[in-house]
């Protein structure tokens, strides 16, 4: 999980002493407050929210609690402030480490925004250079500091969106650790500077999403808590022999109690139910208590009693009565009064159960509710020889489904004959690609989503083709496009693509969707080019296979379930030593692993120069074959330690 905070950095005007703004500043907090409805909380009294100011030399550091939701008030606190005080001040936010968005005020007028990833949001990258940029921000240069420093700020493509902020510190005259922090981490941490200046606040009159239900339990459905019908049950899925690890939710939609029963009536032999939890959700961001217990048959029941539950009120308003609300207090209302339950246990055979639970409140048991929860098991089926720990039965669906024809080929080339290579791959498909809704992007950094191109037709199409071309020929990273044939659509119905030329070794990956080609056309059309390819000497390693693609990441189906996912896999060392994955269709051995294949392997095989081409219809006889080639996720562990130890 990334990095989420906000502050406001505040620039201390010449002259004035950092205590003497922190204290104006306060005043100002407190007046604001209370046109929220808040007065200063006494010494010892709980405080609704609070707002620690840092002063330092040159800044102000101001981390409010309440804009750690992530909404626009921490643009407002920094245009307000450099108002009031007739200065500059600029507002910090970071989402997830996956964007960096900072706001420029001077004497309350914006002055600048800037989005490190604004595609993010499903916005436009903005125009402005790095350099023209920075000289907006040139007024709040420490001495000694020049604008380069702050254009290598705008310019950072790391893969963490705040370090930016390493060097934006040192620029302006400030200690970074004020940047690179928010509320929440400072109290988290027990970091709050012992020369703080805290703004404490309470509401005078207690808010409407306070409010809970009192009276005897009563549990339901959580769609019946919102008044909605429940959908039809999904089936949870879980392998013959493997742990089952299901749930099921209540709601309480009356007052607090204690005690809870829990029985489960599980009919038939396909499961051996071993334990449960209790989890109940509390007031306060991530607080649940936890009650574990192990489960007792009575009969062909599981039944498990729990005095100790603390049942948790629900919330007596709606959702109208939420507006203005925190989000701390929204989450409050949302989960108040849910009951989750945790269900452990084997599948023991194939075949499928419901299972009635019954979540039966000690202080009201007419209050009692009953869940239904669907378990199917499924005997194992397409399992890699490598695969690595529990597996899901979804990620086998993408092995043994068959709704993509997927090509993958890794080539060492140099990067243009790499673009040419692609080019060509695809000006084989141009009659067979099904027409659609584009989705391209072109990337020049690995981390970064890129820039989007907005096409509609098929590859026969000349201004889509022209503009495939274009982003192909000119990408210095990647280019990765989708098409489907109307905006909503099934993963089934997809085609795509991906090129990326910025790794070790290049890669080219295409998947069909099976039901809008000719299938055996296609295939026939890649095999044929990824021949070609093979008998120039640039192929390391290629597969065929029909799978079932949910997207075009770097990452294969056969090396998901092995559990090996990174841009290493295109590393030289790695693709010249191990095969990426096997599927049934075609496999394409370089000269490195033909080299190192067993000669079981190449009794039947296609020669193409010095590689070959090994038809796969039994994944498993030929995974038994090339077992030397086949890495596991230890194997890869052990290869990713040798790199960082270099």
């Amino acid at each position: 999980m990334g990095a989420f905070f906000t502050n406001v950095q505040i620039r201390i005007p010449a002259g004035v002493e950092p205590y003497v703004l922190a204290n104006q500043l306060r005043g100002l907090v407190e007046h604001r407050l209370g046109d929220d409805g808040l007065v200063p909380a006494a010494d010892g009294e709980p405080a609704d929210r609070e707002i620690l100011i840092v002063p330092g030399d040159r800044w102000l550091a101001f981390y409010d609690a309440r804009t750690e939701d992530q909404d626009n008030r921490v643009e407002v606190w920094a245009r307000d402030i450099s108002q009031a005080f007739d200065t500059d001040a600029f507002s910090v936010l970071v989402h997830d480490s996956d964007v960096l968005a900072l706001a420029l005020f001077e004497r309350g007028k914006p002055r600048d925004r800037f989005d490190s990833n604004p595609e993010f949001s499903g916005k436009q990258r903005s125009s402005t250079t790095p350099e023209a940029r920075a000289a907006k921000w040139a007024s709040i240069l420490a001495p000694g500091h020049d604008t380069r420093e702050l254009a290598a700020v705008f310019a950072a493509k790391g893969v963490f969106a705040e370090a930016a902020l390493d060097a934006l510190a040192p620029a302006i005259g400030t200690d970074v650790s004020w940047l690179r922090t928010g509320y929440n981490y400072l109290v988290r941490d027990d970091a709050v500077p012992p020369h703080v200046v805290r703004v404490r606040a309470r509401f005078a009159a207690r808010p409407r999403w306070e409010r809970r239900l009192v009276g005897a339990p009563r549990l339901t459905s959580q769609w019946e808590a919102v008044g909605m019908e429940p959908p039809p049950p999904a089936p949870h899925r879980v392998l013959e022999g493997h742990e089952l690890r299901a749930s099921a939710i209540c709601k309480n939609r009356g007052g607090a109690a204690r005690g809870l029963r829990i029985v489960i009536d599980a009919p038939g032999d396909c499961l051996e139910l071993a334990q449960i939890e209790v989890v109940i959700t509390k007031p306060g961001r991530f607080q649940m208590d936890r009650y574990p217990a192990p489960l007792v048959r009575v009969g062909g029941r599981f039944v498990v009693e729990l005095p100790d539950v603390a049942l948790q009120p629900a919330f007596a308003g709606d959702a109208s009565e939420l507006v203005g609300a925190p989000m701390d207090a929204m989450l409050d209302a949302h989960h108040a009064g849910q009951v989750h339950l945790n269900i452990l246990g084997n599948a023991r055979r194939a075949g499928r159960v419901t299972l009635a639970v019954e979540f039966v409140p000690l202080a009201n048991p007419s209050g009692a509710h009953v869940e239904r929860v669907s378990i199917e098991v499924t005997s194992p089926s397409g399992v890699p020889l490598r695969a690595s720990g529990e597996l899901h039965p979804y990620e086998l669906d993408r092995l043994t489904g068959d709704a993509h024809s997927y090509l993958l080929i890794l080539l060492d080339a140099p990067v243009e004959r790499l673009r040419a290579h692609a080019i060509d791959l695809l000006a084989n498909l141009r009659s067979s690609w099904p027409k659609g809704h584009w989705h391209v992007f072109a990337s020049d950094a690995r981390f970064e989503v890129g820039a989007q191109l907005k096409l509609r037709g098929d590859l026969k199409n000349l201004k889509v083709w022209n503009g495939l071309e274009h982003a192909i020929r000119t990408t210095k990273g990647r280019v990765t496009a989708s098409t489907a044939p109307r905006p909503t659509y099934e993963t089934s119905e997809v085609c795509g693509f991906k090129v990326d030329v910025m790794e070790e070794l290049g890669a080219i990956a295409i998947w069909l969707a099976n039901e809008r080609v000719d299938r055996d056309a296609v295939e026939r059309v890649l095999v044929d080019a990824t021949d070609t390819l093979a008998k120039t000497g640039a192929l390391v390693q290629g597969v065929l296979a029909r799978w079932q693609i949910d997207g075009g990441g770097a990452t294969t189906p056969y090396e998901a379930v092995v559990r090996i996912h990174s841009e290493h896999t295109a590393d030289r060392a790695w693709a010249t030593r191990w095969i990426r994955a096997i599927g049934r269709g075609q496999l394409w051995l370089g000269p490195a692993l033909r080299d190192r294949a067993p000669a079981a392997a190449l009794r039947d095989v296609v020669e193409l120069g010095r590689a070959v081409r090994i038809p796969v219809t039994d994944v498993a006889a030929t995974e038994a074959i090339l077992a030397p080639l086949l890495p596991s996720s230890d194997d890869f562990r052990a290869y990713e330690r040798s790199l960082h130890e270099l």
